[in-house]
């Protein structure tokens, strides 16, 4: 139930705005509603979508660092509802566009997003033992990539038929989509602080390891996890996570959008590849199953001091990200999908080694516990 409610609140904090990347904001979608709001008569609105990206991924790859002991400090639960607020103030912004709040907003999404997606990871492990943390996983994402298809739809009646996205529509839109994103912080509310463990030999110190560490422990840790084996290794997928991402959330929308040939109908088929997107990874989970094999590992290998792990691997996501945003205005399409293909390769072969590694150890672990139980039974 924990963990529907986690999913369920990050899918309407989410909906339709995506990050992990906007971080879970639909990038598409910010570049197009700020293209158009310089088009309106008597603005004064210069901001640049992509810039603002930039400036988001680039905060949020920094504040990574930072997440471990915020979340030392506050706990994941209240790092998740603070982290909703912050994305709540950004999406809030569009309701007048003015380019200070723009960037504003863009670097308080950055340190909501850091916080939020690494809170989460480490809820998810607190609430799950090796056995579910796999199944919690899944059932994580497919609650939270239900938010394309809701999000998109929405999109695609909106925009329907609009040559660009009009003073009016932009209103409702960031209206509907920043009710739901203060709805997902309320149900964040109902999460219980601390799952109380059935083994009363285990303390709840012991249970809740975030807390028992400083912040400035935390941070330590973090520096240490980035240059052990299994990290670097990891690191091409954790990037490949963010390449990819980056693509299908700003790039490839944003070039239907961009497309002549689809006339007034252009920025509406934007929510409608963004619906096959979702569908595609509800159902296919080429992607989603990626990123549940990335949150399984580090929560089995980190189990007892979580935090630190997603934030490294939130940090080298978003760095991906921010680059990919950077040169996409640079490269042609082709290279940059190349780029994709060369790092989904080798992180692919890096967490082949890694889980290879750690199925070994967990076989070892096993059969040590049988040796052990043998050798009390022949007493």
């Amino acid at each position: 139930m924990l963990v529907f409610y986690s999913g369920y609140g990050n899918k309407e904090l989410d909906n339709h705005i995506d990050g992990q990347k906007l971080p879970r904001a639909k990038a598409d979608y910010i570049q197009t509603v700020i293209n158009d709001a310089q088009r309106e008569p008597n603005t004064t609105f210069t901001g640049s979508g992509y810039t603002s990206l930039a400036i988001i991924y680039g905060v949020f790859s920094a504040s990574n660092w930072a997440a471990p002991s915020i979340i030392a400090g506050l706990g994941p639960k209240l790092s998740m509802i603070a982290g909703g607020i912050l994305y709540c103030l950004f999406l809030s912004s569009f309701l007048k566009p003015m380019t200070w709040s723009l960037y504003v907003g863009s670097v308080l999404v950055g340190i909501g997003a850091a916080v939020l997606w690494t809170a989460q990871g480490n809820f998810l492990t607190l609430n799950s033992d090796p056995d579910t943390m796999g199944r919690n996983s899944g059932i994580f994402w497919a609650l939270l990539q239900f938010s394309l298809l809701f999000g998109n739809l929405y999109a695609y009646f909106a925009f329907g038929g609009e040559a660009y996205i009009s003073r009016h529509t932009r209103i409702t839109l960031f209206t509907v989509l920043t009710s739901l994103g203060a709805v997902g912080v309320i149900v964040m509310l109902a999460l219980r602080t601390k799952v109380q463990s059935d083994d009363s030999s285990v303390s709840s110190d012991e249970r809740n390891n975030t807390t028992s560490h400083g912040p400035l422990q935390a941070f330590k840790r973090s520096l240490h996890l980035m240059c052990t084996k299994e990290i670097l290794f990891l690191s091409f997928g954790f990037a490949f996570t963010g390449f990819e991402l980056s693509f299908w959330s700003g790039i490839y929308g944003t070039c239907v959008g961009a497309t002549g040939f689809f006339g007034d109908e252009a920025k509406s088929l934007i929510g409608l590849t963004g619906i096959f997107v979702g569908v595609g990874q509800i159902f296919g989970e080429l992607r989603e199953s990626t990123l549940i094999d990335i949150y399984s590992l580090l929560g089995f290998l980190y189990s007892e001091d979580s935090a630190p792990a997603f934030a490294i691997y939130k940090f080298m996501q978003s760095l991906a990200s921010a680059a990919a945003f950077l040169y996409s205005d640079y490269l042609l399409l082709q290279w940059q999908l190349f780029i994709i293909v060369i790092f989904g390769t080798m992180g692919t072969l890096g967490f082949f080694v890694v889980e290879l590694s750690a199925n070994r150890c967990q076989a070892r672990d096993y059969a040590a516990v049988a040796d052990g139980a043998d050798r009390e039974s022949s007493e």
